[in-house]
This record gives C-alpha cells, sequence and structure tokens, in this order.
C-alpha cells in the first residue's frame, strides 16, 4: 500500500506543487494585506485544493490508470487504501498552510480559529467522497446507481438548505470569527468524513470492472 502511494505521489509531484505553490501565495498575500487570518483563507485553500484533485483525477481518467493499476501484483484492498490516502495526504499538506496562518495571527489571540481548521479538516473531506463514489458508481454495469447517489445528494442539499433556518445550524456550517467551532463540531465533522470516506473504499470494492 505505502510503495502504491509514494508512487501515487512521485507520479502527481507537479501537479501537487502547483496546488501547494497557489496555496502558499494566497498564504503570502494574507501576511501582506488583511484577508481574516485563517478565515480569509480557507475559501482560497478548498478552491485551490479541489482544482488540484479535479486536474490530476482528469488525468487519472485520461490515461485509464484505474485498469494499469488493477492489472499489478497489489490486492484491491491496498489500491483502495492508496486512493484514499493520497486524497488524505494532499489534504494535511494544504492544513499545514492553514496552521501558519494560524500561528501568525490567532495564536493567543482567537482560540477558536484552531477548532475552525480541524472542522474545515473534515469539510473538504466530506466534499470530495461524494465525487469519488459517483465515479466509482459508473463502474457498476447500471446508470440507477448513480441516478439513486444524485437523488440522495439533492436531499441532502435540501435538508441542509431548510436545517439554515436553524440558528445552530447556521453557526454549525459557518466559518469566521462570528461563529465559533468547538470539539464537537470538529468530532462531527472528522466523524462524518471518514464514514464517507469507508463508504468510498467500500464502493471501489464492489466495481463490476477496473478495465474501463
Amino acid at each position: 500500500m505505502w510503495p502504491l502511494l509514494k508512487a501515487e505521489i512521485q507520479y502527481n509531484k507537479w501537479g501537487l506543487a502547483i496546488g501547494y505553490t497557489i496555496g502558499g501565495l494566497f498564504l503570502i498575500a494574507g501576511f501582506i494585506w488583511d484577508m481574516g487570518g485563517v478565515y480569509g483563507l480557507m475559501g482560497s485553500i478548498l478552491i485551490t485544493y479541489f482544482i488540484t484533485i479535479a486536474v490530476v483525477g482528469a488525468e487519472i481518467d485520461k490515461e485509464k490508470r484505474d485498469r494499469l493499476q488493477a492489472l499489478i501484483p497489489v490486492t484491491l484492498k491496498q489500491l483502495s487504501w492508496s486512493r484514499l490516502l493520497f486524497l488524505v495526504v494532499f489534504q494535511i499538506g494544504m492544513l499545514l498552510l492553514l496552521f501558519i496562518a494560524y500561528l501568525v495571527h490567532h495564536l493567543g489571540k482567537d482560540s477558536w480559529a484552531l477548532w475552525a481548521i480541524l472542522c474545515y479538516n473534515g469539510i473538504i473531506l466530506v466534499i470530495i467522497s461524494p465525487f469519488a463514489i459517483y465515479h466509482d458508481l459508473g463502474f457498476f454495469g447500471t446508470r440507477r446507481y448513480r441516478l439513486f447517489f444524485f437523488c440522495c445528494l439533492l436531499f441532502v442539499a435540501a435538508a441542509l438548505t431548510g436545517l439554515l433556518t436553524s440558528g445552530y445550524s447556521r453557526a454549525l456550517v459557518s466559518f469566521g470569527s462570528a461563529y465559533s467551532k468547538n470539539w464537537g463540531n470538529a468530532l462531527f465533522y472528522n466523524g462524518l468524513s471518514a464514514l464517507l470516506l469507508y463508504l468510498c473504499r467500500v464502493i471501489f470494492l464492489r466495481r463490476k470492472s477496473y478495465l474501463a
């Protein structure tokens, strides 16, 4: 598993390097201009993360890398873990940029910002997981699984929109100095992300084909 992860990082090193460079530039800009510290950097990091993953994912599909990896002498379980760890490792690197911003702008002033960073970590993984699930559902030999999953996402989006009318729910999903986060929020987001990542792994292992 670890050699697979190392090889994946090595293969995508230039894409990851560009992502980290852009994130670092946003961090430097936050030092020069007042962008709200951690809270102002979160949106920029989020966009950078998803654009980088989208580009890397497009290259994987273009090169049919799933097919190549399925043909090498490793178990599918090892392959499933390496895919998920690639997402997590890249995210941890982005998280370090936020910790640097925290040390510069918030240390000793706003302890709630640290909980916001931990919440943010879970949120990014929660958002990226459905894309991985939707991708793998395309290899089940039928479209109905993708359609069902898409309907579920619409239902969740509608439910979240309704919950935003609640003061507590608004505080749970909103970020900024006006919306303090705590350990309970961090546990909720990261627990949910762990559940979704596990679901990603299960669906990958149940794919009907890895040779498309």
